[in-house]
């Protein structure tokens, strides 16, 4: 998935509508799938995670924060499809509580998906879903190995930090509460690491951020327009 979503960013100008990626992917084949059914499966799939359309603030931040570095964007891509994937949602928190080094099993998010959704997925599907989370994390760098996994700490730049917590901010959390978010265990960083990444998001125009007495504040209203805005309110 990540392969596909790098391809199709380097395809396509920020502004594009969704409809120009369908192109791409279902008649033109950009990523090399075998039949038009599967065409259509798999971009339905990656719409599913990434949206690919500039109205919605959530992708059109990303690819404001991908031109921006675009070594972060497995923690982009990532964090992305947690706004919008419940199922890789409640993976995060047994995943991101490891620490780093320990060993991490698939069949533990099976076990997990199987105690929230008793008798929902057969073994077959809770086999495959797990193996699909997996890769995700494996792909963040969240998780590394083959057969076995283990966890290992992520080093995201200022544009996956500034597009964490513009996740979090558009939650709702604000200041100190911002930093210690579900959304910021993301990073893997200290709260000291956080704000000198902040600082450089900051100077290089993805949010306003200030910071005095210790205390923190972020802003991102002038990314979004009126309408969007008035959602906050």
């Amino acid at each position: 998935m990540l392969e596909d979503l790098q391809l199709l960013l380097q395809s396509l100008p920020p502004e594009a509508p969704q409809s120009a990626y369908r192109t791409l992917v279902v008649e033109e084949n950009l990523l090399g799938k075998s039949t038009s059914k599967n065409r259509s499966i798999s971009f339905g799939h990656l719409c599913s995670l990434y949206s690919f359309d500039p109205q919605v603030p959530v992708f059109r931040y990303l690819r404001l924060c991908q031109c921006e570095n675009p070594a972060d964007l497995p923690l982009l891509a990532i964090s992305l499809a947690l706004a919008r994937d419940p199922l890789l949602r409640l993976s995060a928190a047994p995943i991101l509580a490891l620490k780093p080094g320990q060993a991490w099993k698939r069949e533990s998010l099976s076990s997990l998906l199987e105690s929230v959704f008793p008798g929902r997925y057969s073994d077959a599907s809770l086999k495959s879903i797990a193996q699909n989370l997996n890769g995700s994390w494996t792909q963040s760098g969240h998780l590394v190995g083959k057969a076995s996994k283990t966890r290992a700490q992520v080093k995201p730049g200022f544009a996956a930090v500034a597009y964490v917590l513009f996740l979090g901010w558009l939650c709702g959390h604000r200041s100190e509460l911002l930093l210690r978010s579900p959304w910021a265990k993301i990073l893997d960083l200290s709260q000291d690491q956080i704000k000198n990444q902040l600082h450089i998001a900051s100077q290089r125009g993805l949010l306003v951020y200030k910071e005095s007495g210790g205390l923190v504040d972020l802003d991102y209203s002038f990314f979004l327009n009126p309408a969007e805005r008035s959602l906050l309110s």
